[in-house]
């Protein structure tokens, strides 16, 4: 039943009795009653519910007055210092160009400190950061290299998340075990009444959302899935052989005062392609001499699959006066299987991480502001094995090939407080400690610190350091990161592994300069040792007999502009940044350097149900090493396919020595959704269109040269194409 707008109400019950009544408000505490009701007559009953504020990710006011005092734009800049933090809804394209069927990571590309691949996305680097340096959780619980191949780059279902958080500076403290950054994915909240659905088809697959509320109203349960139709690089004679598909579950349980969640996450790819190029008589397409599929790999085929599992139970409860506790237990796991033809010679890598915890903290006021403190354990498990698939019961087995396998635990605790000093000034310091196999207990402090001279400005600045225990041993510069960009663990522990470290120091400004628009300077620098290296040691995909410890720096600086009218957003942004990376007298740029780049996107709403976006980025070519050999390699096409054959081995010159073309892409795209009257009330239809590389610019990816002829050949991407999708939500 449902009260008056002075909490009257009135339920009739045909039968008396023990009853169990609950009243909810949304901004207050639920309350639950027994009441006995007699047999005859009527039976009153007051409640008084105590105040409960809905905690918000962010609300933004902007006052339609010209002028420069806008002081609640920055008002939760001032009162939350973080510097590098951003947060992004799943579908938002204020920087990122359409890209088709919303993408929780690929939303990050808004973000100027993120790199992706061009068009072909497989992993982030923020910061000059590799791949496997980036912390990301799901509701607080960690998930293991959760990425797709082909072009789909994020595995977690869009449509069951509300927003997603990158902290790119200064990390909260109770964020660690990454040096990069940490990214934050938050779930919607479970309805607590009713049911819903949403859905949508697009190119390579489709996607759906469940949502229902659970019996009286005491909870709500959310499953979300997608899984593809189409492989990105089809493989063989069977379609079947390329894929992915991923599942997301959560039930929230309502308490007294407090509330359990209960959140699992799967996700599963398969990728592959032939071995070596299939003969196109005495010379194949672009004059390259063709090999002959190599008779030692298992049906000539190079074969990866991997999955990722998270299972995850948290209780939370208010403890009154502002003061919140948490309790959470996960289990989270990794595991890839590689088979490759390395050098005539078919190996297969198996690679597993497993991490069981738990952890709990508590977050109130304290001394004039508000403090975090908390501490958890980890039991880590980890497998790195290649073995060698030649004549395996014939031949002893090669001893040189790595075969790592080690375990351990790592403790963690934390406490950081955010509060006010003085009249314009925020403070936010945080101390985090941990510790790593043989090193003991490593300290982390986090500091930032935030000054507003006028109410339109604020300065910033901040320092952090971070500690990693487990890295990757895939190879970044090999042409095939650009297929799959998972990670393959290794932890310190294992011989030769160091323990990595990053320091950072950011300084930031931000303004606004009328009605709507905003101004951000931020730069950086970072230094990063006890690094894990491969591509000085092979021009595989992956470490197959040893690997280089190293180190590394970075740089950048990001010059945004942002503008909002009430239909229309536009955003540009201007970056610089260098990354090298160090190893035993070899320095090299990363082949996810960017130099210089340029980015700009405007989302205009036409009318009120109709939405126009145009996509704009233009790069410095990004350091490059040929690849030798028969290459056989095609971009997505319309149907977000792509086709790739050979197993590259080697590179011709020094890592990374030369640069790729600049690149350029210009995307266009159009939302159309529509609510039928035979439909219920909130439920819609969307159709998407989007244009792919207007300009049809030939950027491109890698070169291949010819072992006899030298003869040079561009990997290009994706052309002039279209992509498009149908959504609803019920």
């Amino acid at each position: 039943a449902w009260s008056d707008s002075l909490g009257a109400y009135e339920l009739t019950v045909d039968q008396p009795g023990a009853r169990r009544i609950r009243f909810s408000r949304l901004g207050y505490q639920g309350l639950e009653m027994e009441v006995v009701l007699p047999p005859q007559g009527a039976m009153r009953l007051d409640a008084a519910l105590r105040p409960r504020p809905v905690e918000l990710s962010g609300v933004r006011l902007e006052s339609g007055r010209a002028g420069r005092a806008l002081p609640s734009v920055l008002a939760r800049e001032v009162s939350r210092p973080e510097m590098g933090a951003r947060t992004f809804a799943p579908d938002d394209r204020q920087l990122a160009p359409p890209m088709g069927e919303p993408d929780v990571m690929w939303a990050l590309a808004g973000a100027p400190d993120v790199v992706l691949r061009p068009d072909v996305p497989t992993a982030l680097h923020v910061r000059g950061g590799s791949a496997d340096q980036n912390l990301v959780v799901l509701d607080g619980f960690p998930l293991l290299s959760p990425h797709h191949a082909g072009g789909a780059l994020g595995a977690i279902p869009a449509e069951a998340l509300a927003d997603v958080t990158l902290h790119a500076g200064v990390q909260p403290a109770s964020m660690g075990g990454a040096l990069s950054s940490a990214i934050e994915v938050r779930t919607r909240d479970v309805p607590r009444q009713g049911l819903g659905a949403s859905g949508g088809v697009g190119m390579r697959g489709v996607r759906g959302t469940f949502t229902h509320a659970l019996p009286n109203g005491v909870g709500g349960m959310l499953v979300a899935g997608r899984r593809s139709y189409r492989p990105g690089f089809p493989g063989g004679d069977d379609d079947r052989e390329g894929g992915f598909d991923e599942l997301l579950g959560k039930a929230t349980v309502d308490l007294p005062g407090g509330a359990i969640d209960v959140l699992s996450f799967a996700s599963h790819d398969r990728l592959a392609f032939a071995s070596a190029t299939e003969p196109a008589g005495p010379a194949a397409a672009g004059g390259e001499a063709q090999a002959a599929p190599d008779p030692l790999l298992p049906e000539s085929s190079n074969r990866f699959q991997w999955s990722s599992r998270t299972l995850g139970v948290a209780w939370r409860r208010s403890l009154g006066d502002d003061m919140r506790a948490e309790v959470r237990a996960w289990r989270s796991a990794f595991g890839a299987t590689l088979d490759w033809a390395a050098d005539g010679e078919p190996l297969r890598l198996r690679s597993s991480r497993s991490q069981l915890g738990a952890g709990a903290r508590m977050s109130g006021p304290l001394a004039g502001g508000v403090a975090t403190a908390g501490v958890s354990l980890e039991r880590l498990g980890v497998r790195y094995d290649v073995e060698s698939l030649a004549a395996a019961n014939l031949l002893p087995p090669d001893e040189t090939l790595l075969d790592l396998d080690s375990r351990a635990a790592l403790l963690s605790a934390f406490v950081e407080e955010a509060w006010a000093p003085a009249d314009r000034w925020s403070l936010r310091v945080g101390l985090r400690g941990q510790t790593a196999p043989g090193h003991g207990v490593l300290p982390e402090p986090r500091l930032s610190l935030s000054f507003a001279p006028r109410d339109y400005i604020r300065l910033s600045a901040g320092y952090a350091r971070a500690h990693q225990s487990i890295q990757s041993l895939r190879n970044e510069e090999s042409i095939l990161d650009a297929v799959a960009g998972i990670d393959l663990p290794v932890i310190v522990g294992m011989p030769n592994v160091p323990l990595g470290r990053s320091d950072q120091l950011t300084v930031g400004l931000a303004a606004t300069l009328g009605s709507g628009a905003r101004f951000d300077v931020e730069a950086y620098t970072r230094r990063l040792d006890g690094l894990v290296l491969v591509a000085p040691t092979t021009s595989q995909p992956f470490a197959l007999r040893g690997f280089e410890r190293g180190s590394g720096r970075a740089s950048g600086a990001t010059v945004t502009l942002e503008q909002r009218w009430p239909r229309l957003e536009a955003r540009a942004a201007y970056t610089l940044g260098n990354v090298v990376r160090e190893s035993d007298g070899l320095d090299y740029h990363a082949t996810f350097e960017r130099s210089r780049s340029l980015s700009a996107a405007v989302n205009w709403r036409l009318m009120d149900r109709t939405t126009l976006t145009a996509g704009f980025l233009t790069s410095a070519g990004s350091p490059t090493t040929p690849v030798t050999g028969s290459f056989g390699w095609e971009p997505l096409d319309l149907m977000g396919e792509g086709e790739i054959e050979g197993s590259p081995q080697r590179t011709e010159g020094p890592l990374n020595g030369e640069r790729l073309p600049a690149y350029r892409r210009l995307d266009l795209g159009l939302r159309q959704e529509w609510s039928p009257s035979w439909l219920r009330d909130g439920a819609a239809l969307a159709a998407r269109l989007d244009v792919l590389n207007v300009l049809d610019r030939e950027n491109v990816v890698g070169y291949g040269l010819d072992p006899d002829t030298g003869v040079r050949r561009a990997l290009t991407l994706l052309g002039r194409s279209l992509t498009f999708g149908l959504e609803w939500r019920y």
